[in-house]
């Protein structure tokens, strides 16, 4: 099924590539302990621009 507009908002691509490289650079240099914070704000980000 074709959607009129894209599932995630053009507008919130930036912010999602730019949370998600610091999240993933995070998580590869301190693990998930220094990560997790970074992955509830990726995934309240996606939310929000959903």
């Amino acid at each position: 099924m074709m959607y009129p507009h894209p599932i995630i908002a053009r507008e919130g691509w930036p912010y999602l590539a730019l949370v998600g490289a610091v999240t993933l650079l995070v998580h590869y240099l301190g693990g998930i302990a220094w990560s997790w914070p970074l992955w509830i704000i990726f995934i309240f980000v996606l939310q929000f621009f959903r």
